[in-house]
């Protein structure tokens, strides 16, 4: 759980008291649709320029339009090192009928996830480079940065 990027203005470390599992999570390297935990902080950040507190989607909502991904994950050929700095990403927010049926198509019968509790994204594509997610950017937060969700979460991030 520790994650350095030394050189950072401001920066906090703060340790971690417990780990608490989702119930239904199975454990281990399982893809599972509560593959998540919450990490409680043994002591509080400090709000500043770079420690902010950060809005939630509302349930059931039915984001569109383009989320900013950001994690340290693959930064591509030819190495496909992780990034040495955080990179940041703005792709197209797919429809729920596109996100459905991708979901629909993913191979095997231990396919843990549901439609309606996913938001898919689209990579851009160019002549020159593809942007999207990467390999350990898996967690960070999507982010909606359009009415009536200001820099709202959108959710958690996975490559699947």
């Amino acid at each position: 759980l520790i994650q350095t990027d030394s050189g950072i203005a401001n920066q906090q470390t703060v340790a971690v008291s417990q780990i608490i599992n989702h119930a239904s999570y199975p454990g281990g390297n399982v893809v599972s649709a509560n593959d998540i935990c919450v990490i409680r902080l043994a002591s509080l950040l400090t709000y500043g320029s770079n420690v902010q507190p950060v809005a939630l989607a509302l349930a059931n909502s039915n984001p569109s339009g383009t989320a900013t991904l950001s994690g340290w994950g693959s930064i591509g050929p030819p190495t496909n090192a992780a990034a040495s700095t955080l990179q940041f990403v703005n792709v197209p927010i797919l429809a729920q009928t596109q996100c459905a049926a991708i979901i629909a198509s993913l191979s095997g019968t231990n396919n843990p996830f549901r439609a309606a509790l996913n938001v898919c994204n689209k990579q851009t594509r160019s002549s020159s480079s593809r942007e999207s997610a990467c390999s350990g950017d898996s967690g960070g937060p999507p982010c909606r940065e359009q009415s009536p969700c200001w820099n709202c979460v959108l959710g958690i991030h996975s490559m699947r």
